[in-house]
């Protein structure tokens, strides 16, 4: 994976661009988890690690995941964050895929900006790992993340039924996914 210091590699599109998260990051991923800015989908409990945390236990992008923030093309005020994790299907990394997800600011929410992101996170991942597969599991009702994974390529493969517990209950999510062979073939457009 590209040296987390080199802002040349990192993920650039027409709105928006990806980078790894910065210590000074920090205020505007926890406006993210403030309640009034975080979409009730992504409310899952739980203390998060934060950025200093994260570096000190060995970085943001790795083995084990990775994250980046959404920022405007120009400035560096956090607009969103996109994570992912891994998925193990079987032994060693080549049966590794990727699951990802993002949070946005409202404001910049209906507004092709999550779909950029998810559009540029793939790319990425295609281009820096060895994954074969990269998936989004967001909740059946969420119209607007399926509409958004689906834009970019991504199929639905089924249901995860009783997957997620979250807000004093079990929920569904629908698992998408897209392939390298989609996306070398032009699934992103």
């Amino acid at each position: 994976m590209p040296d987390t210091d080199q802002e040349t590699t990192w993920p650039r599109g027409d709105l928006i661009r990806l980078r790894p998260p910065r210590v000074e990051d920090q205020p505007g991923l926890d406006i993210l988890q403030n309640p009034d800015a975080r979409s009730s989908w992504n409310n899952i409990g739980g203390r998060r690690r934060t950025i200093a945390e994260k570096l000190a236990a060995g970085g943001v992008i790795g083995e084990a995941g990775g994250q980046f923030v959404v920022l405007p093309l120009d400035g560096d005020r956090v607009l969103g964050e996109v994570v992912w994790k891994p998925v193990q299907y079987g032994s060693g990394t080549r049966s590794r895929a990727w699951n990802i997800g993002r949070e946005l600011l409202p404001e910049m929410r209906g507004r092709g900006v999550g779909t950029e992101v998810m559009r540029l996170t793939v790319g990425w991942l295609f281009r820096h790992t060895d994954t074969n597969r990269v998936e989004s599991t967001p909740e059946p009702a969420n119209v607007v993340a399926i509409r958004s994974v689906v834009k970019v390529g991504f199929v639905h493969e089924g249901v995860l039924r009783g997957a997620l517990y979250r807000d004093n209950g079990w929920h569904d999510l629908a698992l998408h996914t897209i392939t390298r062979d989609q996306w070398d073939a032009g699934a992103d457009g």
